[in-house]
């Protein structure tokens, strides 16, 4: 898989962000440069995703755990509404709709059998499945609009380390033939230090520092 180093990002670019408390899509013109185009209207992915884990008696992490159970089952068996179907023009995310679907969902199985191991691991594929569906559905739209024509695709965010999720993107990018760069580690896809190390070291370049007086009231 690609991973991303600077020598390798050519502009403009889409950086996706799907995290515990962001699902976002920014234009990167260049470096300092940015405008959202797309985001989330109510939760973001990984919450969701937290959310369906502790619906199935699982801690935390969810999502990671949701992902771990969902290997082992059958992603089609159970039907949920993929969000803002047909209307991915309107550029955001939106999951507490599914949340609330797949609360329904739980319920009337639990209603009509005790729920197996398979049954539980796949409510989790579906669960996951069609939630990365509507957030590849909403960059596919904006990857096929002359209003983006983009270069490449940086993929970052907790979320982003789920294997599922990123052969997904890839497939998207791939129709597009835009190539998609990863961290190169698992580490780097969650919060970390370096993050912070190279936003510095670039607003350094541009001779952006913090005065004291920046500081007065933090």
């Amino acid at each position: 898989p690609h991973t991303a180093r600077q020598s390798q990002i050519t502009f403009p670019a889409l950086s996706l962000v799907t995290s515990g408390g962001h699902t976002v899509v920014v234009l990167i013109k260049n470096i300092g440069d940015y405008k959202i185009i797309a985001q989330t209207h109510d939760d973001a992915l990984g919450e969701a995703l937290d959310k369906g884990a502790r619906l199935l008696g699982f801690g935390y992490p969810g999502g990671e755990i949701l992902e771990k159970i969902a290997k082992e089952g059958d992603p089609t068996k159970y039907d949920l509404p993929i969000p803002m179907l047909g209307r991915e023009r309107e550029m955001y995310f939106s999951y507490s709709g599914l949340k609330t679907a797949f609360v329904r969902l739980i319920k009337e199985e639990k209603e009509n059998k005790k729920l197996t191991k398979k049954d539980i691991s796949s409510l989790a594929a579906s669960y996951q499945q069609v939630a990365f569906t509507h957030f590849v559905r909403v960059l596919d739209y904006i990857l096929k609009s002359d209003k983006y024509p983009v270069k490449q695709i940086l993929a970052g965010g907790g979320v982003m380390a789920n294997v599922t999720l990123r052969k997904m993107v890839r497939k998207v990018a791939h129709d597009y033939n835009i190539k998609v760069l990863f961290p190169y580690s698992k580490k780097l896809y969650g919060d970390n230090a370096a993050m912070v190390g190279v936003s510095a070291n670039f607003k350094y370049d541009r001779s952006e520092y913090f005065k004291p007086k920046d500081l007065d009231g933090v």
